[in-house]
């Protein structure tokens, strides 16, 4: 009858302990419970005139009220025992003592400090660390949960705040901030699908909150959120601090078949193809590098459609600008034929700049066929005869390169002869006109009128 009795008792005393909260805050003494509940019940089977139901009852009334077994993560209250160098000993209602080292202090690192304010038979709120060979305690951890609880209020209001991930469960991202759970649904961890949980455990999130339960110590948080003000903040910010026709400073991010993409004070923009050169190109990598950066003009803005114009080519000489300064009216400089026409040939000076070289300026010579003196991709010296910038036209002669041939010198002297030899008489009419007589004689006469009488 004993034996049944203190059983029935144990059990009993083990379902109302299954019923309390373990993470109340001062457990009592685990070790000496058991002991003190079988001589509560030792007394009253004793008394042998009491009925069964008043045993009971008696027994209950006798035992320990709570029975909590430490655990790791623990809250518990206790007093200061001792103070020693390596830490401070904390009496906790147990058969041992509690110790905390001097890095749990507290959150302050100067430890020494903390001890110097601390007296024996201070209490000190702990948790457990360990409760293997020594209880190891930690003042600082309920310090690290104490603050961490006061950023509820702010968190609340749409404050940042950090966790670190503890696991990853269906669904969604676990981990905690001082005595709050946090879950952070899949969906919240960044834009798009995320396919492997597991790659953010033990990393660090940066959250806000989307709800946070108060009794149930709860908040469900989103990185997601996040990213997505801040990427509206630097939008904001960029689209009210541009204009067109402003000289940005850009960096080169990747290639398209149709221009490249540029990062422009972490917004991307694009420099179309037709605004990276002046001269006809098939792919932007022929006048920008990867990576490297540029100024560039600021050619168009679209907010609505979030789509900024840029160009390179606009900043840049134009080749007939340089083609002035380096081509002038006399140089000679070598070119490169281009190509024959009937007239003349076209004379490459430099990429996108042409010169025409006439048929008449190519030789000394009377020229029938072009393609007997001149090659298609032959290189040739050539003199700057006319340069018009605005039209975009040069003018090249061959022949001013090339020393005049001495019969070529006797047939224009020949040919100053016989200009000089048609030069027309001149006559003078009777109202004393000069007349202009032709002569087929060797050295013209000059007929003068007689003066009337």
């Amino acid at each position: 009858m004993t034996t049944e009795l203190k059983n029935e008792a144990m059990e009993n005393n083990e379902s109302v302990l299954n019923t309390e909260d373990v993470n109340e805050s001062v457990p009592e003494a685990t070790e000496e419970s058991v002991d003190t509940t079988e001589k509560a019940v030792d007394e009253v089977t004793e008394e042998k005139d009491e009925s069964d139901g008043s045993i009971f009852a008696e027994a209950v009334e006798k035992m320990p009220k709570k029975y909590i077994p430490l655990r790791v993560g623990q809250k518990i209250k206790g007093t200061v025992t001792h103070i020693a160098e390596d830490g401070v000993s904390v009496s906790i209602g147990s058969k041992r003592d509690g110790f905390i080292p001097n890095a749990d202090l507290s959150l302050d690192p100067d430890y020494q400090s903390v001890k110097d304010a601390m007296k024996i038979g201070d209490t000190i709120d702990v948790m457990t660390l360990s409760t293997e060979k020594q209880v190891l305690l930690s003042a600082k951890k309920i310090a690290e949960i104490r603050l961490a609880d006061a950023q509820v209020d702010e968190i609340k209001e749409g404050a940042e705040f950090s966790v670190q991930v503890q696991r990853a469960v269906k669904g969604g991202l676990i981990s905690k901030l001082g005595s709050f759970i946090v879950f952070v649904p899949a969906s919240q961890i960044r834009n798009g699908f995320v396919k492997n949980l597991d790659q953010y455990v033990d990393k660090k999130l940066r959250l806000v909150a989307l709800d946070v339960d108060l009794s149930k110590k709860k908040i469900v948080g989103s990185q997601k959120e996040l990213m997505n003000r801040e990427k509206k903040a630097k939008e904001d910010y960029f689209w009210n601090n541009i204009e067109v026709g402003e000289i940005v400073e850009g960096r080169v991010l990747r290639f398209a078949p149709f221009g490249a993409f540029v990062n422009v004070r972490g917004y991307d923009c694009l420099a179309h193809l037709s605004d990276l050169s002046w001269l006809p190109i098939k792919e932007p990598s022929e006048v920008l590098e990867l990576q490297k950066t540029y100024n560039f003009l600021v050619l168009k803005l679209d907010r609505e459609a979030n789509r900024v114009s840029i160009g390179y080519k606009q900043l840049q000489k134009h080749p007939w600008e340089l083609a002035a300064e380096k081509f002038q009216v006399g140089t000679v400089c070598e070119g490169k034929v281009a190509r024959l026409t009937t007239y003349g040939a076209f004379i490459e000076l430099d990429k996108g700049i042409d010169g025409l070289l006439h048929i008449s300026n190519v030789s000394w010579d009377w020229i029938s066929d072009l393609g007997k003196i001149l090659t298609v991709g032959e290189t040739i010296s050539v003199q700057v005869m006319e340069f018009d910038a605005e039209n975009k036209r040069i003018t090249l002669s061959r022949k001013a390169t090339i020393e005049q041939p001495v019969i070529a010198q006797e047939v224009e002297g020949e040919q100053a002869e016989a200009t000089a030899e048609n030069e027309h008489k001149v006559a003078t009419s009777d109202d004393g006109e000069a007349k202009m007589v032709a002569s087929s004689s060797d050295e013209p006469d000059v007929e003068v009128a007689e003066e009337s009488k």
